[in-house]
Formats: C-alpha cells, structure tokens, sequence
C-alpha cells in the first residue's frame, strides 16, 4: 500500500468514527427521551401532550406505550 492510498484510508476510517459517535449520541439522546416519556405517562400526561414536548415519533410513543403497559 503507497503512501496515498495510506492516506485515503485514514481519511476513510476517521469519517466513519465521526460516523459512529453521532449515531452513538443520537441513541443515547433517544433512549433519554424516551425515558422521560415513559415518566411522563406514568404521570399521567397526555399522549398529545408528550409526543409535543418530546417530539418522540407517535410510533415510537406507541411501542413505549405497548412495551411498557403504559395507558
């Protein structure tokens, strides 16, 4: 392998760590969010009430909902 392609590679694997930790963060900034909702309801907050102030998908709400056995 010559010094270019070296290069290119690196450059490869450093945009798919970068790739990597923002999915990480995205994850972990979800499953945060759905905690809170999952809170949220067991306070008996409104699903309106906490699709708006999470901005969960209302399918993901509902997975939470069904996994959980939240109203």
């Amino acid at each position: 392998m010559n010094q270019m392609e070296t290069e290119r590679l690196m450059s490869m694997l450093s945009i798919y760590e970068r790739r990597g930790r923002e999915i990480g963060r995205q994850e972990g900034r979800n499953l945060g969010l759905i905690e809170v909702a999952k809170r949220m309801l067991e306070k008996g907050m409104k699903k309106e009430e906490v699709l708006e102030l999470t901005g969960l998908s209302e399918e993901m709400l509902n997975e939470l909902v069904r996994d959980y056995s939240l109203r």
